[in-house]
Formats: structure tokens, C-alpha cells, sequence
């Protein structure tokens, strides 16, 4: 007969993960079960959660202090929020959430206050953004100004090409941006196919979008005859 162990409830599989599961799970299963357990306010015991604080694994480590300890609410979003805003874009949806774990600590973080542009990126420091928190309004040569809120991202273009124009993003309230450096993206869509696809549909969305708005709008060129045509008769 082949012996079987009772079920596990979710508190105890919880429990499991971020401490004495056997073979130990990955560093970040462990990072989700402390950020799980942080949901649950009397499922750890505070030696426990001392031990997390105090734990050998830095991704672990840096949850358990965002969720328990002195960091919580702090200005830095931990890798775990990070990768819950990558998950939501259109360019990282088919990714695996353990290889955007990876990519996250390379995201520099921006806020900007209402009303304000986004800074404007340097010669050499093109980037692109995706949205965390809040909204901007997207002002791109040849389109009409979107508005994009989290989850949305922008200056993948000129992240990509040397001499692309960046895109002016303003600020319509107090907005948290995550900037991925141009350098780092290449790098990304070198190894990661899905990335790759998923920037594809971004730009064909936009196309639509340009495309969509276009119709129905006739070139200057194109209706100056006929202006010209009612004038003389």
C-alpha cells in the first residue's frame, strides 16, 4: 500500500513554504507565501516573522520587511508589488512571474506630482515606463494624447532605437512610474521571446489606435481644391 499524508490546509501549506517545506521551494514561491501570510495577520507568530525578518535569502528577507516590519508602507515597492505591475502589462503578461522577479530589481522607481511632465530621459538614458499608480496623459508625434493608468507603459520606442524621440508624458495626479532603462530592455527581448511578442502587440494596438483616429479626416492637402473649387464659383 502506498501511504498518504492527510491534506494540508492553505494556513499550514503557507506555513510550509516559507519555512520547513521539504525540498525547500525557490526563493521566490518562498517571497509569495511570506507576502500570502501577510494577509492573514494571525497566521505567523512573531518569532516567526522575526526569523523571516532575519532570513538567509534577500528577496525573502526584503518581503518579510515590507509586509512585518519597519518597511512596511515604505516608498520602495519590494520586488513582489513590482512584479504584480509588470504581470499586469501587455509586454510581460506571458511571462513567467519568476523570471519577472529577475528583471524587477533592474526598474528604477519615479514619482510625479500632478500637473508635472515626466523628467525627460538623457542622450544616453532612454528608457521606458509603465504606469504603478496613478495616470499620465501620453503625448506621441502623429497621434492623439492617450491617458494611461496602471499597468499601461510607454517609451518603448525610444527606448529601442538610438535616435528615436522620446514621448512626453505629463502627470494628471500624483503617478509612481517603474523606468526600465533602454540597455536593460535589449537585453530582456534578447532572451525572452514572450517579451518580444508582447511588445509587438503593444505597438500594433497603438497603430489601431492612430489608424482609428485618422479615419474620416481627410489630408489638408486633399480639400484644398474643393475649397478652392466653391471660391471661384
Amino acid at each position: 500500500e502506498v501511504a498518504t499524508e492527510p491534506p494540508v490546509g492553505a494556513r499550514e501549506q503557507l506555513r510550509r513554504l516559507a519555512f520547513d517545506a521539504r525540498p525547500r521551494p525557490g526563493t521566490w514561491i518562498r517571497a509569495c507565501a511570506v507576502d500570502a501570510a501577510a494577509t492573514r495577520p494571525d497566521l505567523l507568530a512573531d518569532g516567526e516573522k522575526a526569523a523571516l525578518l532575519a532570513d538567509a535569502d534577500a528577496l525573502v528577507r526584503e518581503t518579510a520587511l515590507a509586509r512585518f516590519g519597519s518597511g512596511a508602507g515604505a516608498a520602495t515597492l519590494p520586488v513582489v508589488d513590482r512584479v504584480r505591475v509588470l504581470r499586469s502589462a501587455g509586454l510581460f503578461r506571458e511571462i513567467d512571474d519568476e523570471v519577472l522577479s529577475e528583471l524587477a530589481p533592474r526598474l528604477g522607481e519615479v514619482r510625479v506630482e500632478d500637473g508635472r511632465p515626466v523628467p525627460a530621459d538623457g542622450e544616453t538614458g532612454r528608457a521606458m515606463y509603465v504606469v504603478a499608480d496613478g495616470t499620465v496623459r501620453l503625448e506621441t508625434a502623429g497621434e492623439a494624447p492617450a491617458l494611461l493608468g496602471p499597468g499601461r507603459t510607454f517609451g518603448e520606442l525610444a527606448a529601442l532605437e538610438a535616435d528615436g524621440a522620446p514621448d512626453a508624458a505629463t502627470a494628471l495626479e500624483p503617478s509612481l512610474l517603474l523606468r526600465l532603462p533602454g540597455d536593460d530592455l535589449r537585453d530582456f527581448l534578447s532572451t525572452r521571446i514572450e517579451a518580444v511578442r508582447g511588445i509587438i502587440g503593444v505597438l500594433c494596438s497603438r497603430a489601431r489606435s492612430a489608424s482609428a483616429g485618422q479615419q474620416g479626416r481627410a489630408p489638408a492637402a486633399e480639400r484644398r481644391p474643393a475649397a478652392a473649387d466653391q471660391a471661384s464659383a
